[in-house]
Order: structure tokens, then C-alpha cells, then sequence
């Protein structure tokens, strides 16, 4: 009976000292398509730093740069443009207090961001001191790295009559895929009909044209592949560390 009594109070210490699966904890995540249920131990991960990792890796992602989009008749003063500004760089303040796991690469894809973000929103407030009252289009030369590439579409950007043939073979250009052409070049030229038909006809050369030139060369597009291509791995690694759930709309 005493030998009974000694195996029932080693295994009842045995019990004791197993690990607790009762202890363990979940957050939950939503991406793009689809939701995430993450287990972990909190006396072995930091739950905000798990949290701020999944929803990087797993959710939404790193934080974008948030430019206000303007229509062509908006008249930019310097009160705009600082208050654009600000609000599109808003994001990064954000994406500094995030708090990660330890990832190799983790800390390179936030770096990248941030300097994305700087680099967009540079470009967003030189386009629109081009656009301003008394803006010269040779602003636009200070986003240098579109410079080469885009700078001969705004060289007459400052002379009307110069512009006017320009702009309207703009518009017969980007017509041409349309479902109806015709409609679209009618739609299209009826600005020269409007009574500051010169400044809408300059914005749209700046603000359309060559802005579609110029976007190409944002680093946010520059290193999408590279940004793409860290994150999937990343996320594979992180699913391989914590047991996770996915649940998809198309199931």
C-alpha cells in the first residue's frame, strides 16, 4: 500500500510538471482574403510583438504612404501642400512604434518602407508645387530619378499655346484602347471649352501624363518585387514557428 501511495504522488507530480497546453493564447489577424488564428505560449512570446508581426507578415501588411488624391479643378496653395504632406507621412509614424519578433529581414522590410514612404510623398508635394499658382513645371525636375525619362512631356507646360497640341494628342493617345474612342476624345477635348480651360488642361498634362511616367520610378514600385518576394518567405518561416489557422472567402 505504501509503494501504491509513492508511484500515485510521483505521477501526480509528473502531471504537475507537464507543460500546460491550458496556458496557451491565440490573436487573431485579417489580411487581404482571408483571417488568421495564431497560437502561442505568452511566457515564452511577447504578444504585442507576435501581434505587430502577424499583421505585418499575415495582414495588411507594412503601412503605405496616405496622399490625398485632388480632382484637376483643385487650386493648391502652400497651406495644401504642407497639410498633404503631413498627412501622407503620417503612416510612417506608425510603422516606427511597431515592435517585431526577431526575423532576419524583418527590420530591412520596415527600413525600406520608411524610406518609401519619404520618397513618395517627396514626389507627391514637388507635383503639386508644379501645379500651384506661379508653379514652373521645371519643378518637377527635382524628383530626379524620373527626371530623364519623363521630363520631355512637361517641357512646353508653361507656354498655353505651345500645350494645346501636345495635350490634345495626349488625348487622342490614351483614347485609342477606350471601349468607345470617339466618346472619350469628345470627352476628353470638351476642357478646352472650360473657363480656365489653360491651368485644367496644364494639370492634366502634369497630374496624368506625367505623373504615369514618373510613378514608375517611386521606389515603393522599384522594390515591389524584392518587398514581395521577403514577405513570403518571412511569413512561411513565421507559420512554421507558431501553429496557425487560415480561413479564406473562397474557402
Amino acid at each position: 500500500m505504501k509503494r501504491l501511495c509513492s508511484v500515485f504522488v510521483a505521477l501526480f507530480l509528473a502531471v504537475g510538471a507537464a507543460p500546460s497546453f491550458s496556458a496557451e493564447k491565440s490573436i487573431s489577424v485579417s489580411g487581404p482574403g482571408c483571417d488568421y488564428k495564431v497560437r502561442f505560449d505568452p511566457a515564452r512570446v511577447d504578444e504585442r510583438k507576435l501581434k505587430d508581426t502577424a499583421n505585418v507578415l499575415l495582414g495588411e501588411g507594412l503601412a503605405n504612404p496616405d496622399f490625398p488624391v485632388h480632382p484637376a479643378t483643385q487650386v493648391y496653395s502652400e497651406a495644401l501642400i504642407k497639410a498633404d504632406y503631413d498627412a501622407c507621412m503620417k503612416p510612417a509614424e506608425a510603422l516606427v512604434a511597431l515592435s517585431f519578433l526577431d526575423m532576419p529581414g524583418l527590420d530591412d522590410m520596415r527600413t525600406r518602407r520608411l524610406d518609401q514612404i519619404a520618397d513618395t510623398c517627396a514626389f507627391e508635394r514637388i507635383k503639386a508645387r508644379a501645379l500651384a499658382p506661379g508653379g514652373s513645371a521645371g519643378i518637377l525636375a527635382e524628383y530626379a530619378p524620373a527626371a530623364p525619362a519623363c521630363a520631355k512631356i512637361v517641357e512646353k507646360a508653361d507656354d498655353p499655346a505651345a500645350l494645346r497640341p501636345v495635350w490634345r494628342a495626349f488625348v487622342q493617345k490614351r483614347c485609342v484602347d477606350n471601349a468607345n474612342p470617339a466618346q472619350c476624345r469628345k470627352s476628353g477635348l470638351a476642357m478646352e471649352n472650360e473657363t480656365d480651360a489653360d491651368r485644367l488642361i496644364r494639370a492634366d498634362v502634369i497630374g496624368y501624363h506625367w505623373t504615369n511616367c514618373a510613378v514608375e520610378f517611386l521606389k515603393l514600385n522599384q522594390d515591389q518585387a524584392r518587398d514581395d518576394a521577403a514577405r513570403q518567405r518571412l511569413a512561411k518561416e513565421f507559420r512554421k514557428r507558431f501553429r496557425t489557422k487560415e480561413t479564406c472567402e473562397d474557402g
